[in-house]
């Protein structure tokens, strides 16, 4: 077997569902694929080296298998072994194929097996395995030579193979004789009848038989009988092949099957095998999926069914012409009706494979659905439509400069700049470029060439043309100096880029303000200037001017120190939206305060120097208006508070340090439960003789624990504003159940939980996690109050029922919901007393010890019921018990709840293997978590690639990323920051899809992230359904913004 034979036969060993092992002449395993793994519970590298004996299964099943793999070994003739095993899935049937693996020489090197389960074949009913078994016998013994015959020798059935080879020219003409003639002699066909009689069975056969036209060949036959009741031979079916032919037709066969087989069942695309009749022979799955039929569905339907009317008259013509061998195949594109009665596009590519003479034997067609290309060309042909309205009606000039000879870019800046003077001319414009030049409409300025209306004796219009030359044919706010139809004076901002093709400069588009008001104004202010320049330059302050477009016209030199640039030139160029503030929309509101009021006074906001560093800035500033009373300037004062603001920070924080000492007690009480939880689960599953009922039982709850973990961070971050909540659909009865089944297994036995749910509650829309947290937090501050009293016993009753309108009205009158879920959870323990109560809500109150208390307790339960708008109410009398009541809207009123925004969570693991072999990089720094990602990302279909740090993630993008289609990074990176990666690689590709990981985000963050281009987050630990999940809907590109930013 070649190199390249061996790559083709691991790919599909590994991924068959069938058991395949391979022997070497010691009988020994030399290969076994992963089903076999799974199916005896051994590991390959258990398993290598070792004969069956050695591996300790029963004697019988081992002595079976030596025989049979010796036998193969010895004559070198294909095998057949039937057993029954018992496996980790229980005692089942196995039929085992025994084929061998032969040198150059001839010799037996090797055996291969494969085996599949036939256990629900062996109970099949005796009539139904008759009739599979004839069928199986004809089509997978082999494809060539097939026939099946009565003892008298008629030929009830073959294929165009075995017609061929007996010389005959079709099925239908081979069937018309009797077999016998085939034969040398009668008698000959005689002794074998009588041979297959004793036998039942002859395998590898060698005879001399006759052609139609008395040609002797040699031929290979394997002949099985079929015998009735009493034992009479009522068939013969088998097959036959030239004896020269068989070794090399078998290895071709079987190649040639497989990887077929596997293009057409796991194609992503839709293919079928059709008649050169055009009847469907056979459909894949995603052809199937494609038209929403199943494929016995679809068997029985003429082409003509699923085909658009419209189309079908072309697709039969190229069809018919591609079966009279005028085409030798064809690609078209047509609509398809599918099941549901939509219709779809597909482009259709098909074939025909003929036989060695030249008949059509079997259609291929190959269908890739183009719906949402061909939609795509239409929202491209409207695009385009829209562009031609936006072009007639946007309020600013653009305009589109063609040349008649491109211009080289390596030639020299005069000299780019002399040819653009000689070969530009306008191509195209809208209306308002032609009046800022004076005239009525585009038609009357199109074709006007560059020297008419850029002044070329003007030093700066030759700057301005360097400029786009320096900036590699890309500008924006450039200033020109340009005369209308009647030689007037122009002053125009442009934006403006040029389009290259082989390295030459094709023709330009832009955009253009007419300025030349501002200009004026700008002279006017200048004119004023010296009044106040003094006091300008001297004040410590920010002192400016600008323009209601967003640049400065001057500022003082405190300016420019506050903003951190070399000089006032370099301030003057800069966007001040862009390039001073946090947020640019801040500037927007201003400009529209200064436009109503006129005036601004200490308008806080942030700003950011040029080296990025922030700023809390007051900003004072004043419209000023022309004779007109339009606004042509603004001229303010900016304050810089930073210092000031963080002196006023660490005031605050210091206050809060005195109360950060009270939480570290209650953290580790809250999550030592957890851990004691998944602890005493973990002991129990090392005991051997655990079931494997209690064991998956062990498993769901240390599972659970584990998100337990996950969800307590959640809240602590949430309380502390750092995270958003993720609200779903939520079954109140189901989560008291699992979370009051987990807390009965780790509270004393002294405690007791009595549930009284109601039969029909109605679900609310939740953050699951923060109502586990909420009941968690109740049944604790339960028990601890049990704990307290004198005997250290009692019962935590937990209820839920459905509340109406009217009497939550009555109860709340600021409670106008349609209906509410009461949960109660009440205990018998020491209760509270009035001032006790009037607290317990309150951050860090507690009643507790220091160190077994944070006093955050109740207080993330009051946190939760606020965000979900829903009611608390607590009832307690001291040394008699307490009752909390929460009151949470239904889900059909909760539309004002964050629940509106839904999150991207996935219920129940995946049905099917989500990927299909698309490229994950995978960047996570913890080497366990990463395998273990890897693994299963590995095990789902997709190829990973993996670093370690910020920085090789770069280099493996920056090498791979047209391959890669996705990637999954951790925020916190050594060398280089997951943010700070993903911003990286999105300079290299502006499209790169990324889904970015931590235990927590800031929410500004969260949204920042999203705006720079992140497809998702995923919020720590990982549940492998629900990143499989978000990784498909990543991928597909159906995440939306309401499930990428939960609560936002």
């Amino acid at each position: 077997m070649t190199h390249r034979s061996e790559e083709d036969f691991r790919s599909i060993a590994e991924n068959a569902p069938s058991l395949i092992l391979r022997f070497d002449k010691e009988l020994r395993h030399v290969y076994v694929n992963p089903a076999v793994e799974h199916t005896f519970g051994l590991s390959s590298r258990a398993m290598i080296g070792k004969t069956h004996f050695e591996l300790g299964l029963p004697e019988s099943v081992s002595r079976l298998w030596t025989d049979a793999l010796r036998h193969v070994f010895q004559t070198g003739e294909k095998s057949t072994l039937e057993y029954e095993l018992e496996t980790s899935g229980g005692r089942l049937s196995y039929r085992s194929r025994l084929v061998p693996e032969f040198d150059r020489n001839g010799a037996v090197v090797s055996v291969l097996v494969v085996a599949d389960d036939v256990t629900d074949v062996k109970r099949t009913e005796q009539t139904l395995r008759l009739s599979e078994e004839r069928y199986r016998r004809f089509f997978e013994e082999d494809l060539s030579g097939n026939f099946i015959s009565t003892p008298d020798g008629r030929l009830l059935a073959c294929n165009p193979s075995f017609a061929k080879i007996f010389g005959y020219a079709t099925v239908e003409e081979a069937l018309g004789q009797n077999a016998s003639l085939l034969y040398t002699s009668k008698e000959e066909r005689k002794v074998l009848l009588q041979l297959l009689k004793k036998k039942k069975k002859l395998i590898n056969v060698q005879r001399q038989m006759k052609k139609k036209d008395g040609t002797f060949i040699r031929v290979v036959a394997n002949v099985s009988g079929e015998f009735d009741g009493r034992g009479e031979l009522v068939q013969l079916h088998g097959f036959v092949l030239d004896e020269t032919e068989r070794h090399m037709a078998e290895e071709r066969l079987a190649q040639s099957v497989q990887q077929f087989r596997k293009v057409f069942e796991e194609g992503p695309i839709g293919m079928a095998l059709v008649t050169p009749t055009f009847r469907l022979l056979k459909a894949n799955e995603s052809l199937c999926r494609m038209l929403g039929y199943t494929e016995e569905e679809l068997l029985e339907k003429p082409i003509q069914d699923f085909t658009h009317p419209d189309d079908l008259a072309r697709d039969l013509d190229l069809a018919t012409r591609l079966v009279r061998g005028e085409i030798p195949s064809y690609q078209t594109e047509k609509r398809y009706i599918t099941k549901d009665g939509r219709t779809i596009w597909g482009l259709l590519t098909a074939s025909l494979l003929h036989d060695q003479s030249g008949i059509p034997m079997l259609g291929i067609g190959m269908v890739e659905d183009i719906t949402e290309r061909k939609q795509a060309q239409e929202a491209l042909q409207k695009s385009e439509e829209r562009y031609r309205e936006f072009l007639h009606q946007s309020s600013e000039g653009i305009w589109r400069f063609e040349l008649e000879q491109r211009i080289p870019l390596n030639l020299p800046e005069e000299e780019q700049i002399d040819l653009f003077y000689r070969y530009a001319y306008l191509a195209e414009c809208n209306d308002h470029v032609a009046k800022m030049y004076g005239y009525a409409q585009a038609e009357e300025i199109i074709g006007a060439r560059l020297e008419d209306l850029l002044v070329r004796s003007e030093p700066k219009n030759v700057e301005y043309l360097r400029s786009f030359i320096r900036s590699e044919y890309r500008l924006t706010d450039a200033e020109s100096h340009e005369v209308d139809r009647l030689g007037r004076p122009r002053y125009f901002l442009n934006n403006l880029v040029g389009i290259i093709e082989d390295g030459k400069l094709v023709r330009s588009w832009g955009s253009q303000r007419d300025i030349t008001e501002r200009k004026v104004a700008i002279e006017l202010l200048r004119q004023s200037e010296e009044k106040y320049r003094s006091l300008f330059e001297d004040t410590k302050d920010v002192v400016f001017i600008s323009t209601p477009d967003g640049r400065f016209l001057d500022m003082n030199q405190a300016g420019v120190e506050v903003f951190g640039y070399a000089s006032k030139e370099e301030l003057l160029k800069v966007d001040i939206a862009k390039d001073l503030y946090v947020d640019s929309e801040e500037r927007i509101k201003v400009g529209k305060i200064l436009a109503e009021q006129g005036f601004v006074k200490d308008y806080p906001t942030l700003a950011k120097r040029k080296d990025g560093k922030q700023l809390i800035v007051l900003e004072t500033t004043t419209a000023v208006r022309n004779e007109s009373g339009e606004v042509v300037a603004y001229r303010g004062i900016i304050r810089d508070v930073t210092e000031q603001r963080r002196l006023e920070e660490q005031l605050r924080q210091a206050q809060k340090m005195e109360s950060i000492g009270a939480l570290a007690g209650g953290i580790a009480h809250d999550f030592n439960n957890i851990l004691n939880i998944i602890l005493g689960y973990i002991s129990d599953l090392e005991h051997p003789g655990i079931d494997s009922e209690r064991r998956s039982h062990h498993l769901d709850a240390v599972r659970t624990a584990v998100e337990r973990g996950s969800g307590l961070v959640r809240q602590l971050l949430t309380f502390a504003r750092k995270t958003t909540g993720v609200f779903s659909s939520v079954n109140v009865n189901e989560t008291i159940l699992e979370t009051s089944k987990l807390l009965a297994e780790t509270f004393p036995q002294s405690i007791r939980f009595e549930l009284n749910l109601s039969a029909h509650p109605d679900r609310i829309q939740a953050d699951e996690s923060q109502l586990q947290q909420a009941i968690l937090n109740l049944c604790v501050n339960a028990r601890d109050a049990l704990l307290d009293s004198e005997n250290k016993h009692g019962v935590i009753r937990i209820g839920t029922e459905l509340v109406d309108a009217e009497a939550m009205h009555r109860r709340f009158p600021e409670a106008w919901d349609q209906a509410y879920v009461l949960i109660a959870v009440s205990d018998t323990g020491v209760g509270m007393d009035e001032t006790t109560k009037n607290r317990i809500f309150e951050p860090f109150f507690t009643t507790k010890e220091l160190g077994k208390g944070t006093g955050l307790g109740l207080a993330v339960v009051y946190g939760v019921v606020n965000a979900h708008h829903g009611f608390v109410d607590v009832e307690s009398l001291k040394g008699e018990g307490t009752s909390i009541r929460l009151f949470l809207p239904t889900e059909q009123d909760s539309g004002r709840s964050p629940a509106a925004t839904g999150g991207s969570e996935t219920n129940g693991a995946p049905t099917e293997r989500v990927g299909r072999g698309e490229t994950i990089l995978l960047i996570e720094d913890e080497t366990m978590l990463l395998e273990l990602l890897q693994s299963l990302f590995e095990d789902n279909g997709f190829r990973v690639l993996v670093a370690r740090d910020g920085l090789e993630a770069v280099s493996i993008y920056a090498k791979h990323w047209n391959e890669i289609d996705l990637v999954l990074s951790d925020m916190g990176l050594p060398k280089l920051g997951g943010w700070e990666a993903f911003l990286r690689m999105k300079e290299i590709n502006p499209n790169v899809k990324s889904i970015l990981a931590s235990g927590y985000l800031d929410t500004v963050l969260r949204t920042d992230l999203i705006k720079a281009g992140a497809v998702d987050f995923v919020q720590k630990p990982y549940v492998p359904e629900k990143i499989l999940a978000q990784i498909r809907a990543a991928i597909d590109g159906v995440i939306s913004s309401k499930s990428r930013m939960p609560g936002t």
